[in-house]
């Protein structure tokens, strides 16, 4: 994790641009968490311009995303979500847990775990497109800590993702 200073002051007047003229979001609350984007990623237009003067807000448990405090605050009020959504595929007496997320079963979540980490991956590509798509999701001690995702069956002539 990545954890902005504790005052927020970076200098920067807000959004910066990346390499594509885009947007990059000034700040990310992730949990207890400020992080500053590194590029853009595609959270619906509504969404960015709004969390250009403040900061986006996405909860810890299931990556729902909002700008106002209020609508996080009532989200966070109605989610149950204290694992992924998926199949527990590992676990150790460490706390270690890896999670094999069903892409088409679980597309919201899915989708909101890729946005979000476009944030991060500037080569991140799958945003919407997650139902042909297993994403494993590491958690320690009920806390994700990193995921990557595998196609569910390999296509003809494709390379694996």
């Amino acid at each position: 994790r990545r954890e902005g200073d504790a005052s927020g002051d970076s200098g920067d007047s807000g959004a910066s641009g990346d390499e594509g003229g885009e947007d990059v979001l000034r700040a990310v609350r992730l949990g207890a968490f400020e992080l500053r984007p590194w590029f853009f990623s595609p959270y619906p237009e509504p969404v960015c311009r709004a969390a250009a003067a403040d900061n986006l807000l996405v909860c810890d448990r299931c990556f729902a995303f909002a700008c106002s405090s209020s609508s996080f605050a009532r989200h966070l009020a109605k989610c149950t979500m204290r694992a992924p959504p998926g199949q527990c595929v590992y676990a150790d007496k460490d706390g270690f847990r890896l999670f094999r997320v069903d892409g088409q079963a679980n597309r919201e979540y899915c989708r909101n775990l890729c946005l979000f980490c476009k944030l991060f991956l500037d080569q991140k590509t799958l945003y919407y497109d997650v139902d042909a798509f297993y994403f494993y999701v590491l958690t320690v001690d009920e806390v994700v800590v990193g995921y990557f995702s595998k196609e569910k069956t390999m296509r003809p002539n494709r390379m694996p993702n």
